[in-house]
């Protein structure tokens, strides 16, 4: 597959469109997403993941 499809593919899954898809699709399911431990990197060392 060319690289460069690829890396338009992968950018889809990026920012906002794709997490609310994220959590949408794991509350569709049931499931529970444990990303305390990225907020508590954000909140203390000020970074975005």
């Amino acid at each position: 597959m060319d690289p460069k499809v690829v890396a338009s593919a992968d950018r889809r899954r990026l920012g906002p469109e794709w997490t609310e898809r994220f959590y949408e699709t794991a509350d569709r399911y049931g499931l529970t997403i444990l990303d305390d431990w990225s907020k508590e990197l954000q909140a203390r060392y000020g970074i975005r993941l």
